[in-house]
């Protein structure tokens, strides 16, 4: 490379941003499912965190958002594994488990960014979803 070519980077993918909400709206106990490009997300607010995981059981791809919370866990309505809405794994299986997304908090809002979906290597472990912010509100 000659030094009069300027060095080129790879185009960074393209990003899909959800908006979950402004961080004083979201207390412990909230959930939602959201569209995150193409899969259904959802979404836990803890004491501790804003976690999302994926919409399906890893089992045999049932819903969550129907299962009833169990602690840090989710319950399959239908086979009733738990799965830890802080890390997707799975208690029954740990060798299974949902994907996570990762939450972070931008201009005093909590936000998923994520690839497009066909700009995602399947060999790209998912990080855990999971931020900490300075302060969730209690709900009163």
């Amino acid at each position: 490379m000659s030094p009069e070519q300027p060095l080129s980077l790879p185009e960074a993918p393209p990003i899909v941003r959800v908006v979950l909400g402004r961080v004083e709206d979201l207390y412990p106990g909230w959930r939602r499912t959201v569209t995150v490009g193409d899969a259904s997300v959802l979404v836990h607010v803890e004491s501790d965190g804003v976690f999302a995981i994926e919409n399906s059981c890893p089992h045999y791809q049932v819903a969550l958002n129907a299962g009833r919370r169990r602690g840090n866990y989710v319950e399959c309505p239908w086979h009733h594994w738990l799965i830890d809405v802080r890390t997707g794994e799975c208690m029954h299986n740990p060798r299974i488990s949902a994907k996570t997304f990762v939450v972070s908090e931008d201009q005093g809002h909590y936000v998923i960014d994520t690839p497009l979906p066909d700009a995602c290597s399947l060999d790209t472990p998912s990080p855990t979803a999971h931020v900490s912010p300075q302060s969730i509100p209690q709900q009163e």
